[in-house]
Order: structure tokens, then sequence, then C-alpha cells
């Protein structure tokens, strides 16, 4: 834009140093304003964008920064080549014209694919951790954890407060205080397993098995479905045990009624447990977290632990914060003295995804400012574009052209930059999210509306600033644009 200005200059005698000199400080002063303008920016939105994004930190003007001064350093390094570019032209070539500003217009367009591979990979990268977050909200854990809830009293009278309990208007179950929440509690015991039937002789490995109880009525509780053989109940022997198919499946068992599996201590056996019954695989850990092996088995055989016990019930939806400050209120007024300890499973669940929640806040964040880079980018490539290619404008319009024919001229070219963009980004972040999803149990797919969807969106963006500006070049008199060129 100012080349002439610059060949000028130097007709006037300034040297291509003075005029090194003369930009360098007219960008480090803009640098510099900016630096000032994000400075205040992040003052002034930093306490919002940590709640927001639940980013916990105590310090963070030092990282920012050395993070600023190395955008000022890049930026300023990147707006040299320009000048370099400049300094090779005759003065003859630049007052006139006669070059074409290919070279430059080249750096423009590879900026705009670079300002387009990082957006569309932030808002791919975003779209994904939603997919996978929504997935494990609404995925089917194999038991319930919806509307349940757990309280568990210590130093007061637990099956007092049971029925307490059962008779608010918001709960509409409720278990007698003989079992554990699953989530996130899970097993309170576990057994290490050394032998078990199908295992040729005993092995020094070591398998530990969650033994937690439960009886029928606790599997109807949460839902559990029963494969094959039955339930706990008051029938059952204190050695007997329910299982579910991972711990099947680490055992090598196809058919698991009438297996036993236990530990050995000098070459003799100290217990042994039978299965009676296999229910489906369940989660109760984190998304990250592999399922660990477990078992069921009668309340009475693990008496020692029935004054740890909690209360297990259901509210109506929607109740769950009437539900609570009741309880809480109850436990002020009658048990004063006791802790309490009082949470829904849902909740606990959902805390196993608060990192993923920061992480999909903070993405989609940089992805809203990353679009919003790239619009701008555009949409000053199409105003020096236009105002380039005034001339070239105004005679297609002579010539016939309407106003949809430059638009789709436009379009097309900024559509070619737009698919190079989608050709890097895509892969690279396909490359990422696979790694990421990798970690968890419960796996989401990528399809394929994600990148269609996505690549649609920025066309849309892309069209409406293209439209929005070549709507008024093409609109103008090519009379009056061929005079004043």
């Amino acid at each position: 834009m100012r080349n002439r200005e610059m060949a000028l200059r130097k007709v006037n005698g300034a040297s291509n140093k003075a005029l090194s000199v003369q930009f360098a400080i007219e960008l480090l002063l803009l640098l510099c304003i900016a630096l000032i303008g994000g400075l205040l920016l992040v003052e002034m939105s930093m306490s919002r964008f940590l709640n927001f994004t639940q980013i916990e930190s105590s310090s963070y003007y030092g990282e920012i920064l050395i993070y600023l001064l190395a955008v000022i350093i890049l930026s300023f390094l990147f707006a040299l080549m320009p000048l370099s570019y400049f300094r090779r032209r005759t003065l003859q070539e630049t007052i006139k014209g006669s070059v074409a500003t290919a070279r430059p217009y080249l750096f423009r367009r590879i900026g705009i694919i670079v300002q387009l591979i990082v957006s569309l990979a932030f808002i791919f990268c975003t779209v994904v951790i939603m997919k996978q977050l929504h997935f494990l909200k609404n995925t089917d854990l194999g038991m319930e954890r919806h509307h349940v809830a757990n309280v568990a009293l210590w130093n007061g009278d637990i099956h007092q407060w049971a029925e307490k309990i059962k008779a608010l208007p918001m709960v509409t179950e409720t278990l007698p205080p003989a079992y554990f929440p699953i989530i996130p509690t899970g097993p309170m015991m576990y057994a290490e397993i050394t032998n078990w039937d199908g295992l040729p002789k005993v092995t020094e490995k070591t398998l530990l098995v969650g033994i937690m109880p439960a009886k029928e009525e606790f599997f109807k509780f949460y839902d559990l479905k029963l494969l094959e053989g039955e339930f706990i109940s008051e029938k059952s022997q204190q050695n007997e045990v329910v299982v579910d198919e991972s711990t099947c499946l680490k055992f090598g068992w196809k058919h698991a009624l009438g297996k036993t599996f236990g530990s050995n201590t000098n070459g003799r056996q100290d217990i042994a447990y039978k299965v009676v019954g296999v229910v489906k695989n369940f989660s109760y850990r984190s998304p990250t977290s592999k399922p660990g092996l477990i078992a069921f088995q009668r309340p009475e055989a693990q008496e020692y632990l029935l004054n740890r016990a909690s209360i297990l019930f259901k509210f109506k939806e929607g109740t769950w914060n009437e539900c609570r400050e009741a309880i809480e209120k109850l436990h002020k007024e009658e048990f004063p003295h006791a802790y309490l300890r009082l949470f829904s499973e849902e909740e606990e669940y959902g805390k196993y995804l608060r990192s993923e929640d920061a992480l999909m806040k903070l993405l989609s964040f940089v992805s809203l400012v990353c679009v919003l880079i790239s619009v701008f980018g555009i949409f000053s490539l199409v105003t020096l574009s236009c105002e380039q290619r005034q001339k070239e404008i105004a005679i297609r319009k002579v010539n016939g052209a309407q106003i949809r024919h430059i638009l789709q001229m436009f379009f097309r070219e900024y559509f070619l930059l737009l698919i190079i963009a989608a050709v890097i980004a895509f892969p690279m972040g396909y490359v990422v999210m696979r790694q990421w999803i990798e970690t968890y149990v419960r796996q989401t797919a990528i399809n394929g509306w994600v990148y269609v969807g996505i690549f649609v969106v920025v066309a849309i963006i892309i069209l409406l600033c293209i439209i929005w500006r070549i709507w008024k070049a093409a609109r103008q008199n090519p009379a009056e644009v061929i005079k004043n060129e």
C-alpha cells in the first residue's frame, strides 16, 4: 500500500537504512500500544476468565508477559519480510507499478491460510471435546446414577435418620443403612486373589477384587442387569458372590456360574468365593480409568463395615436442591453434633468431567478468537484486493458481468484457500483428538458430519464477509472507477 511513498522518499534522499528504521519504529509503537491494551484487557477479564474455565492460578503475569513479548518479537520479524522485498525493487518499478504485486499478495494468502488452519483446528478440537463430553454425560453406564443420592451420619442413630429421610416428600425410595454408594465410594474392602478356577497353578501375581455388600434390593436400586445366575439374597451363603463381565473376562471365564476364586497362604486356600450370578458391566470410576474387578456379597459378610454404611435414596426429578436443604436442616436441628456426608451420585460423576468442561470452555473461547482473527484477516485481504482490482471489476461490469458473478469470482478464490487449510487442519486435529479420546474407556466416534459441518459454517462466515465488502465495490459506477484509475 505504501510502495510509492517509500519510493518517493528514496528519490528525495532517504536510504534503505533510514526507511527500515522509520517503519521499525512505527511497528514497535503499534506493538507497544497493543501490548498495553492487551495487558489492560488481561487485568479486566482474567478473574472472569479463570472462573469461566475453572483454571486455578495464583500468579500469571510472568507467563503472560513472556508470551506477549514472544508474540511481539515474532510479529516484528515477520513484518520485516515485506520491507526486505521492497528494497530489492527499483525506483522506476515501484513508482510506475509496472511489476506485479504477486509476491506480497502471496504472503497475504499464506497468512490467511495459516489463520484458517489454526481456526479450523481449534474449532475441530472443541467440537470433538463437546461430542465426547456429551457422550460421557448421557451414555448408559450400566447402572442408574440419575436422581440417586446417599447420606451418611456418624455419631448419630443411623436407623432413626433413615426413617426421617424416607419421610421426606421429595424422596421416592430408600434402602436400609447396610450398603455403600457405587459412585464415588465403590468397594470399601478388597481381596487379594491368587487362585481361581481355570488357573493351571498358583501364581505369584495378585489380583485385587473389590468386595461390595449387596442384596437383591441393591441390584434393583441401581438397575444392574443380571446376565446369568441369580442375585444375592437371604438364602445366599456368605462366600457366594455376584461378579461383573470384566471380572469374568479377567479370570478367563466364558461361563462363570459355579466358578471359585480366592487366595492361598503357604499352599492353603484361606477363602474361596463362589460365583452365583453375573451382571452386565457398569462404570463407577472416572471415564479415564479402566474398570476394576468387583464382586458383591451379603452385607453380613462385612459386618464390621456396617457402622460406616450410608442411606441410599432416590428423589424426584428437579428436587435435589430442595432435598439437600431439607436434609441439612434436619442435621442442624436434630443431629448437630454428628458428622454428615451427603451427595448426589450424578454430581459426583460430573466431578470426573470437570477438567473436560474447563478444556471445552477454554477451547471454545480460543476458537472464537481465532475465527474473529481469520474474519478480520479475510476482510482486510478482500478490501485490499478490491482496491487493487477496481479497474478489473469495472471492466467486467462493462462487459456484462453482474454482481453475483463478481462475488463468485472472489468466493472461488477464498474457497480454495479454505480447502487448502481444511486439508491440513483436519488431519492434524484428528491425530491429536484421536490420541486424546483413546485415554477414555468409553469413546465417541469422530463422524464425517463433524468435518462437513465445520467446513460449511466457516465457508458461510467467509461468504458473508466477502459479500459485505464486495457488494459496495461491485455497485460502483464503472465509468467513475476507470476515470479515477
